[in-house]
């Protein structure tokens, strides 16, 4: 099956079956006859933002908006906490 890829607000949106993806990013994105794609620079020191989020595709409202910096602090976090519970040193 082939995904419908369409803008909505802020967002670009595939549905397929029972799936719908929600693609954010903080460069402008372009959707063109079922494809995604956008062209950026990034210097030292500066950060672009890419977020996915995933819903069913009936009986459900949009994927959460996720804070990209938020989700990649709490990652670190986790696995920092996941490290001071073990004390693997390697072979």
């Amino acid at each position: 099956m082939v995904p419908q890829l369409v803008r909505q607000d802020d967002a670009l949106v595939a549905s397929a079956a029972s799936a719908r993806l929600d693609l954010r990013a903080s460069i402008p994105l372009v959707c063109e006859v079922g494809e995604a794609f956008g062209s950026f620079t990034v210097r030292a020191g500066e950060t672009r933002h890419f977020t996915l989020g995933y819903a069913p595709a009936y009986d459900a409202g949009p994927p959460a908006v996720l804070d990209a910096e938020q989700v990649i602090d709490n990652a670190v976090a986790g696995w920092r906490s996941w490290m001071g519970l073990h004390d693997y040193r390697g072979l």
